[in-house]
């Protein structure tokens, strides 16, 4: 089986996209993401960040270079490599949902290279929405009012390289230096963990989606007096169609190469991966 084939990705991707569908027929606020004719106001390009075609070809471009690149032969992967799956969020690369940030994300991509410089890595860039928070908010929330959301840039990667106790290091490093600043202050602006090759295409799969959650933010100790002492907890839920068409108006102005970034031996694999779809826009 292929690293594609492995990763299960199509048949989640596609689940995803009916619901989006669904969203896109019966929402009440689908007309946010229509033109006066009634048509969907999105890029046209192959690789649509908002096209499931687009969505498959680029991810089985991007694991079958990833296959080459590393002589996946079945499951053990030659050359002695270390790979660790990480995400990073920062409050600067989060707003209110009609801020103009979100219609910027390049801004929040180069916010996040500034701390994988020198390393081995490809990652791409997508907004999940913070649904609702309990009234006692952390810091980084305060401002908002009861019934607000916000979206917030993250990104999902892989990183790379032959030593395994240098790449954790690494990314302690990037901690310790507190370079991203999570939302929620007892979680991590950056957190990273080694992963078995085997779990390779599960990764990628995940990286690639398209967003299917919101994430909503409690207090687990409201009773405590001082504000300091709060923590907090995040939780996933599944995405109701009104938030699917937020999430398609989010990125219909972007195509997946420009959400996708890496450094090193990733930014040559993205080339590559690149290639043939450039190639037919200018043919």
């Amino acid at each position: 089986m292929t690293l594609y084939s492995r990763s299960g990705y199509e048949q989640t991707e596609k689940r995803t996209h009916r619901a989006l569908q669904h969203a896109l027929e019966f929402a009440r606020n689908r007309k946010l993401v229509q033109n006066k004719r009634g048509q969907l106001v999105c890029s046209d390009y192959e690789l649509s960040a908002v096209d499931l075609r687009g969505r498959l070809k680029w991810t089985k471009a991007l694991c079958d270079e990833l296959e080459e690149c590393f002589d996946i032969d079945g499951d053990p992967i030659e050359g002695g490599r270390s790979f660790f799956w990480f995400c990073c969020a920062d409050v600067e690369c989060a707003a209110r949902r009609y801020s103009s940030l979100y219609y910027a994300p390049l801004k929040a991509i180069n916010h996040y290279r500034r701390g994988f410089r020198g390393l081995n890595y490809i990652a791409m860039l997508e907004p999940v929405i913070y649904a609702s928070f309990s009234q006692n908010r952390p810091p980084a929330l305060r401002h908002l009012n009861h019934f607000e959301q916000i979206v917030s840039w993250h990104t999902h990667g892989l990183a790379w390289g032959d030593n395994r106790k240098e790449l954790r290091e690494r990314f302690n490093k990037i901690e310790e230096d507190e370079l991203y600043v999570p939302l929620l202050p007892n979680l991590k602006g950056c957190w990273a963990k080694f992963i078995n090759p085997e779990y390779l295409g599960q990764k990628v799969a995940y990286m690639c989606k398209t967003p299917r959650v919101v994430n909503r933010v409690y207090c687990k100790n409201p009773e405590q007096f001082d504000r300091d002492c709060w923590t907090f907890q995040q939780k996933e839920a599944e995405a109701q169609p009104g938030q699917h068409i937020h999430y398609f108006k989010l990125l219909a102005p972007y195509t997946l190469d420009q959400l996708a970034f890496g450094g090193g031996e990733g930014s040559e694999i993205l080339q590559r991966v690149k290639k043939p779809f450039v190639q037919r826009v200018h043919s």
